[in-house]
């Protein structure tokens, strides 16, 4: 069943997805605000904190609110390295990876974009792409998001049979 959002990280994601609605009603093209709402709204997707886990619907929500960062500011590389990002988790692999590409080449050392593109990369199966910059965002920022970039950076590993450099990781 759906667990209660009792968690302290489900209630903080809680909030920051109140403060990010909140953002936005305030200024509907502060990019920015969509693109990490998109990732908000993703960490319920991908956790069983209420009802939009593991939902289509949930990550299609996602894509939407990527799509409206790049609509607000088209020439902003974090909300198309989201784009990219909820691309690929919506299995439009070829669109993932343009916009990842896209980001990289205006940010190409912004651990965030970094971050972001290598989730693209990762879950359309370029796995050295992934790898690549998941390692340029740990050695440009060693203290961003060490679980999201560890499991990633892991999981990329293994996929290329680097089993102890994954373990490591």
């Amino acid at each position: 069943g759906v667990q209660t959002c009792a968690l302290p990280i489900c209630e903080a994601m809680t909030e920051a997805r109140r403060l990010l609605e909140r953002a936005i009603e305030r200024d509907p093209r502060y990019s920015r605000a969509y693109a990490q709402l998109a990732n908000v709204i993703n960490a319920f997707r991908a956790n069983n904190w209420n009802e939009e886990f593991g939902l289509a619907s949930t990550a299609e929500k996602s894509l939407t609110l990527a799509r409206r960062a790049v609509a607000a500011a088209p020439n902003d590389a974090f909300a198309h390295s989201v784009l990219g990002q909820f691309l690929a988790v919506n299995n439009l692999h070829d669109a993932a990876l343009d916009a990842a590409r896209s980001a990289l080449r205006v940010a190409p050392n912004d651990p965030d974009v970094l971050n972001a593109a290598a989730s693209a990369f990762r879950r359309s199966g370029r796995h050295d792409e992934a790898i690549e910059a998941y390692r340029k965002a740990i050695a440009l920022d060693p203290f961003i998001a060490p679980n999201t970039v560890g499991n990633g950076l892991a999981y990329s590993l293994y996929m290329t049979g680097r089993f102890g450099e994954a373990t490591e990781a």
